[in-house]
């Protein structure tokens, strides 16, 4: 949710992406690298009306391909023969809003084959201009672009970027939580305020996997129960706030199923960050300390 220009606007996610609409058949889309774009509703929240969908459309990746499996084309592997791949956003899970920009993690994809480690799964954060409410086209960054900072031996790609936070001091730094890594990654954003580069040192902090684990099979059993709520059924909460957090006091956060989704999906991400950073190694006390509070604020706007 942001306020700009005077108005409230609930920014939502479409989880999967979507045919690009242009003059090309399917069958020249599907599969395509480009085929797909991510999407993102603006809602006014005065009218509950759907104002606006903003599309996130595919992005050079760095990384390129031994060939091309629709074209029909391989590699033989030299430079002339290589393919350079696009990605387009994917899996559209959660959205961070600070100034006038949104940043939105996601398992970018390449669908175009042939199959190889680092060209068929990005990990994407796309950037949303609030002023224009348009994607920040050159502020979109791929986080795999990064492994070459990594360590030998310690080379991972984050993969199902879920999550992410910024400080809300200091330097423009966040973390962005990788699920089936163990690990948070950490972007800082350059001097001229539109690129992000991970940083060489300390750039990924190492979690422990059970919390991550945990997260996945919670949210798995917030969707049945979800599901279940929608067709009349009385269900259990999965998670529940505090008896002293007054942000959840309305009944509607309870009785509206639509309502409590969001909130229990709230307290499960806040849990499992939370939960990442008091079992990240190589973190002192100090900093440990700062993550947890920003993540916390980060969670609460």
């Amino acid at each position: 949710m942001a306020e700009r220009n005077g108005k409230t606007q609930v920014y939502v996610t479409q989880f999967l992406a979507q045919l690009v609409d242009d003059a090309r058949p399917i069958d020249q889309k599907e599969g395509r690298d480009d085929g797909r774009e991510g999407r993102v509703g603006v809602i006014d929240a005065a009218t509950d009306t759907l104002v606006k969908t903003i599309k996130l459309s595919a992005k050079a990746t760095g990384f390129q391909s031994d060939g091309s499996t629709l074209d029909k084309t391989v590699s033989d592997g030299t430079a002339a023969t290589k393919v350079d791949t696009l990605a387009f956003p994917n899996q559209l899970e959660s959205i961070v809003v600070r100034g006038n920009r949104a940043y939105l993690p996601n398992t970018a994809s390449s669908p175009n084959g042939p199959v190889k480690f680092n060209v068929n799964v990005q990990a994407f954060v796309s950037v949303i201009d609030l002023d224009a409410d348009q994607e920040a086209v050159a502020e979109t960054f791929n986080m795999n672009k990064g492994v070459q900072l990594e360590a030998v031996g310690k080379k991972l790609f984050p993969t199902n970027p879920a999550a992410l936070a910024f400080k809300h001091n200091g330097s423009f730094e966040g973390f962005v939580l990788s699920r089936a890594t163990d690990r948070l990654v950490r972007l800082v954003l350059d001097a001229n305020n539109s690129n992000y580069v991970t940083s060489a040192e300390s750039r990924t902090i190492w979690v422990y996997v059970e919390t991550q684990a945990q997260f996945w099979q919670d949210y798995l059993t917030l969707w049945q129960r979800t599901t279940q709520k929608l067709l009349g059924q009385e269900t259990e909460p999965v998670i529940e706030p505090a008896k002293d957090d007054r942000r959840f006091k309305h009944e509607q956060w309870s009785e509206n199923a639509a309502f409590d989704f969001i909130k229990q999906s709230y307290l499960l991400s806040a849990r499992c960050l939370h939960g990442t950073v008091k079992g990240a190694d190589g973190l002192d006390p100090t900093t440990h300390q700062n993550v947890r509070r920003e993540i916390g604020a980060e969670l609460s706007r």
